[in-house]
Formats: C-alpha cells, sequence, structure tokens
C-alpha cells in the first residue's frame, strides 16, 4: 500500500505543480548557464484535488507466499491461518516369550487293577473282568524369561501343537497282560489346557469305547491345544513376577479297564499291575499372547519451528495473537497396532532456548482412548468447534476442547514443543491385550498446529515498508509543509495505525526536521464485504525546508489492532478516494 502512494504524494505534488509551471515560463532561447534559476512560489493554500486509489487488498501486504507458516483457504472466505505440520513414529515390540515344556505325567489308578499278593499267585490265560478306576496326579507349567513388557498373562497361543496322550499297562517285566477294553474312559485336564475336543463348558475329554484290543500299551490321536490360560479374564490373567509364571493343578481319569493275560504266568509275592495314563507335551512354541503388555512408548517429536518462517507482519516484538480458535490437530495410524493406547501430551513454548508461559495439557484432564488397529484423528481446540483447512472434521474424531492453546502463540515463540515422553503414550490397561510376540508394530503419529486468524480483542500484528527512492525527486526542493486529506474505504476489521518516519539520503533520521506524520483508519465492522469510511488529514511539517532535498524514503509502520471478534482474510481491502494536496508555506526548487 505505501509503495503506492509515492508518485502521488511527492512526485505529483513537486514535479507536476513546480517543475512544469516554471518551465513554461522559461523561454529556452536563452543560455541558462549563467542565469540563476532559484525559484520561489508562494504556494500558501494552493491545494489539487487527486482522485483516488485503486483498492489494495490484504494480500498484497500480508503476503504468504514465501512463507511455510502462513496460508490462506483455498475455497470460500480466504480466511488467513497459521499452520505447522511434522511426525513422529515409534515401533512397538515385545520381545519373544521362549518356547515353555510341561514335563510328561502319568496318572495311575489309587487302587491297582491287581492287587499285590501276599504269595505267588498263578494267573490263567484269559480276560480278567472289568473294572472302574480312577486317578490323578499334579501337572506343572513354568515359564521363564517372560520379557519385562509383559505385565499379566491370560492366554499363550501356541504355534501348532498338540497333547500327547496313551494308556499303557503297568507290570513286572514277566508279566503277561495287555490291554483288552476301556470303557467311558474320561479325562479331565487342568484349567490352563484348552481343546475343541473338550466338552463344551468343561476341560474334560471324552474317548470313545476300546473294544478287543492287543497289546500292552494304547495311543490315542493327538489333542489339539487351543491355548494355555492362566489366571481370569476379569484380571486379564496371571500377575508376572521377575519374568517367571508358574502354574499347577490336577490332571484327573476314570474308566472301566479290562486287561486279557495272552499266557498264563505267576504273578510273585508283592508285584501288582495296574495302568497309567501318560500325558506329553513337549516345547511349546508362543504364536501369540492375551493379557496386559506396557512397552515403552516413547516417539521423539521434533520442535515445531516457528520464528525462522514467521512472515513480515508477525515478526515485530509488538505482535500479540489473541486468537480466539486456536487448534492441535493430531492423526494416529498403524491399522495393525495391536495393543489400546491411551494418549496425552504436553506442549510448551520456547524462545532463546527457555520455557515461557504454561504448559499446555491435551486433554485438559486424563488421557484419550486410542482403539487397536484403527486410525484416530484428534482434535484439541480453544473455541466453539476445531478449525481445519480441509473444511471437514471425521465424524469419527475425538474433539477435546483446551482453554489455554492460545497462550502458547499469543508471543510468536522460537519454537513449540511436544513431549510425548515419560508414558504420556501408553497402553491402556484397562482392556485385554493381543499380541504377537517378537514382531514390530508402527505407531505413526502426525500433527498438525492450525491457527485461523479468527480473533479476539487484543490481536495486535504489525506491517512495516518503505516510500523510497525519494530523493532523486526532491533534491533540487525545499519545502514548508504540504497536508494530505482524504477518506480511507476500509474492509479490514482492525484499527490501521499508519506512522511514516522521514529518513535522509545518509539513513539518518529526519525526524527533527521533518516531522512524523500519524493517522489512524478505524476498523470495520467484520461482516464479509462492509467498508468503513474513516476520515483522515495527513500534515507533513517541515521544519527545515532544506531537509526536503535530503529526503530518501518514508520508512512506514502500520499497526494493526483488534476492537473485538472478527476474521482477518486475503479478500479484504482498504483505498482511499477524495484525496487533496494543500501546500503550507512556500517551496523552492533550483533548476540550474
Amino acid at each position: 500500500m505505501a509503495r503506492e502512494c509515492n508518485n502521488i504524494a511527492w512526485i505529483i505534488v513537486f514535479v507536476l505543480l513546480t517543475g512544469a509551471t516554471l518551465q513554461s515560463c522559461i523561454d529556452n532561447t536563452y543560455s541558462l548557464k549563467d542565469v540563476d534559476l532559484t525559484v520561489g512560489l508562494g504556494s500558501d493554500k494552493l491545494s489539487l484535488k487527486l482522485g483516488s486509489t485503486e483498492k489494495i487488498f490484504l494480500r498484497t501486504m500480508l503476503k504468504v507466499e514465501d512463507s511455510d507458516i502462513i496460508d490462506t483457504l483455498s475455497t470460500g472466505s480466504s480466511l488467513y491461518y497459521l499452520v505447522r505440520k511434522g511426525s513422529a513414529g515409534q515401533s512397538i515390540k515385545v520381545d519373544n516369550i521362549p518356547p515353555f515344556s510341561i514335563e510328561n505325567v502319568d496318572v495311575q489308578p489309587e487302587v491297582p487293577l491287581v492287587n499285590p499278593p501276599s504269595t505267588d499267585v498263578s494267573i490263567p490265560k484269559g480276560r480278567r473282568e472289568p473294572q472302574v478306576r480312577t486317578g490323578e496326579n499334579d501337572i506343572e507349567v513354568n515359564i521363564d524369561d517372560i520379557p519385562k513388557e509383559v505385565a499379566r498373562l491370560f492366554r499363550i497361543f501356541p504355534k501348532t501343537k498338540s497333547l500327547k496322550i496313551s494308556l499303557a499297562v503297568e507290570q513286572p517285566a514277566y508279566a503277561k497282560f495287555e490291554i483288552a477294553d476301556v470303557k467311558n474312559l474320561s479325562i479331565t485336564f487342568p484349567d490352563f489346557f484348552q481343546s475343541n475336543l473338550f466338552e463344551k463348558g468343561t476341560h474334560t475329554l471324552k474317548i470313545a469305547d476300546i473294544i478287543d484290543h492287543t497289546g500292552n500299551m494304547l495311543t490315542f490321536p493327538d489333542i489339539p491345544v487351543e491355548y494355555v490360560q492362566f489366571g481370569t479374564s476379569n484380571s486379564f490373567g496371571e500377575a508376572i513376577a521377575n519374568g517367571m509364571l508358574s502354574a499347577k493343578q490336577e490332571v484327573s481319569m476314570s474308566g472301566s479297564f479290562t486287561l486279557n493275560a495272552t499266557e498264563a504266568f505267576v504273578l510273585r509275592k508283592d508285584d501288582k499291575v495296574n495302568i497309567k495314563l501318560i500325558v506329553e507335551t513337549g516345547n511349546i512354541e508362543v504364536q501369540s499372547i492375551e493379557g496386559i503388555v506396557d512397552p515403552e512408548i516413547n516417539p521423539t517429536v521434533d520442535p515445531i519451528k516457528i520464528a525462522d518462517d514467521v512472515p513480515d507482519f508477525l515478526q515485530d516484538p509488538e505482535v500479540s495473537l489473541e486468537m480466539n480458535n486456536p487448534t492441535i490437530k493430531i492423526t494416529i495410524t498403524g491399522d495393525e497396532r495391536p495393543i489400546p493406547l491411551l494418549f496425552r501430551a504436553s506442549l510448551y513454548a520456547e524462545t532463546d532456548g527457555k520455557t515461557v508461559g504454561d504448559t499446555v495439557s491435551l486433554p485438559t484432564e486424563g488421557s484419550d482412548e486410542i482403539a487397536m488397529g484403527s486410525n484416530q484423528t484428534l482434535y484439541y481446540y480453544q473455541g466453539k468447534a476445531p478449525f481445519d483447512p480441509n473444511g471437514f472434521v471425521p465424524e469419527t474424531s475425538i474433539l477435546r476442547p483446551v482453554d489455554n492453546i492460545g497462550a502458547l502463540i499469543r508471543k510468536l515463540p522460537d519454537y513449540v514443543r511436544i513431549d510425548l515422553s515419560h508414558g504420556n503414550i501408553h497402553s491402556d490397561n484397562s482392556r485385554m491385550h493381543s499380541i504377537e510376540p517378537g514382531r514390530n508394530f508402527e505407531v505413526q503419529m502426525d500433527y498438525e498446529v492450525l491457527v485461523p486468524f479468527s480473533f479476539d480483542k487484543g490481536l495486535e500484528i504489525v506491517y512495516n515498508d518503505t516510500i523510497g527512492n525519494l530523493h532523486k525527486d526532491l533534491e533540487n526542493y525545499q519545502a514548508e509543509g504540504l497536508t494530505v486529506t482524504a477518506t480511507a474505504v476500509s474492509t479490514v476489521p482492525l484499527d490501521l495505525g499508519l506512522t511514516l518516519t522521514p529518513v535522509g539520503v545518509g539513513g539518518e533520521d529526519l525526524t527533527g526536521k521533518i516531522e512524523k506524520i500519524s493517522a489512524v483508519i478505524s476498523a470495520a465492522g467484520g461482516a464479509e464485504g462492509v467498508e468503513q469510511s474513516t476520515p483522515l488529514t495527513l500534515t507533513i511539517k517541515i521544519n527545515d525546508p532544506k531537509a526536503v532535498s535530503r529526503l530518501e524514503q518514508f520508512n512506514v509502520r502500520v499497526e494493526g489492532k483488534s476492537a473485538g471478534s472478527s476474521e482477518l482474510r486475503s479478500s479484504q481491502y482498504l483505498f482511499l478516494k477524495d484525496i487533496r494536496l494543500k501546500l503550507n508555506g512556500q517551496i523552492i526548487t533550483n533548476l540550474n
């Protein structure tokens, strides 16, 4: 805006009024080199109407092309907004649980099928009467070197694994018994084993009757193990202490057994004949687990650099941003994220290496839940609704009002830092987790700091410019003063305080010789396109007429201050109409 006024104010006044007038009075047939052409014009009360300027749009003053921090909405309102983007990420990994084994166990009936005789007894060839027997024994599982990230263990899902079960006759080497019939055999396993072959709602395996078997061992088909379970789902499993977990329960059996002596033999004194159930598991390799895991999640977020990329109109120390709807948008991605997370963050501003102002907590209290295996967008905002330059907020977003976000950027800092360390992101231990140990899972966080120039009373921005290259037009002139009157028409919702400071050709301050010029253009009401008119009178008072010939430029300072709530848009404008110039005192020009 200021540069547009250069030719109007000085070239028109001093060149058109003086140069053109004087040249019309000189007969150019005379040689002028010996004539003193220093001329004084009595010009008090001489005035000239200059008309109007074109509309000067805010986008020509508050330029954003060279800034990575300020943008305007591409559609609709052309609202200015401050934007900063970044990302951070981290792998989530729970180390492998090493393979573990369950020692083979056998279950023998408490009462032998053939009790030990007190003397030698002859056993004839042939079948013996069926006998019902029950028995039980302990089965124990011990798991060591459980990674520290596992807080509770509810279920272990093994890589393809089965229980092997068999029946064997336990007898002296010389005895000749074989298993003939097995009826109504049921085996009840500990609670920590689960198989789809168990009777529904139980841990009991029913085995079909075996008739007329031959041999002293009977092997059954493998029993697939779906999972090994510890504790209950209400407590999310057993707590892990020192990387160890132990469980010990009974396995029991009951059934009717018939033996067949394949030939006659003598059972010796105190020898007995029984049957035993053998359960074998071998090594169990872990595929996945359920329970509670708490891996360290401390993504490092690069500081959000503000100062280096701030456009000119936000660089002045007097700038104060009293925004009414600053928004922090955070998007967490990772479709395969295996555990629910709780999210919170701490934000603080930093200038000259020091924290300034208060820390802002997102959310204000507690944490926000991030579900497993889904993308989640969170908006933290100060205002009635979050701001998003895309024009919409996804319905699945988490929306959290935060009262003091604006404090971070009221005085623009060097950096805004987002702290996600010290457990700010951690697993949600109120829900069961399911994870594959040893596998990396990525948590990616993209963040945006979005600050629309929608402001309250107290906003102040500063625009500095120059009216330059005046000396070449004024070096031959002296003057006592000039008054410019005009009507300023503005749709900018800021009171625009205008100050022009004179600077000499050598860079010296001329304010003692040519006084500063000040004026205020009143703010528009804020409604789009509604104009506010302000009468202006700019008086250039010149204490030293010779200083005009030294004048090189005016430093222009425009301070925009808000008197209420409104928005700053690149389509807002101002212009001057009914511009009139009044020459004060005498103008002297040197045409030598």
